[in-house]
């Protein structure tokens, strides 16, 4: 992305051209915490299904002896 960046730039600024790897390095780690809370939710609901399904087939095996 950074090559992207310096590559259309026609500013030669320093102070602009950092600004604008500032804000690439901000939405790059915003869309890694997107997909790291995405994937914590995924694996709760996973384990939290998981879990009751253990439960339940615990529980109705104890009702059947």
């Amino acid at each position: 992305m950074s090559a992207v960046i310096e590559s259309t730039s026609t500013r030669k600024h320093f102070g602009w051209s950092y600004l604008k790897h500032v804000a690439c390095g901000i939405v790059c780690a915003g869309l890694f915490s997107l997909m790291s809370f995405t994937a914590s939710i995924i694996a709760f609901i996973y384990v939290t299904v998981f879990f009751i399904i253990d439960n339940v087939l615990k529980h109705l095996d104890d009702k059947k002896q």
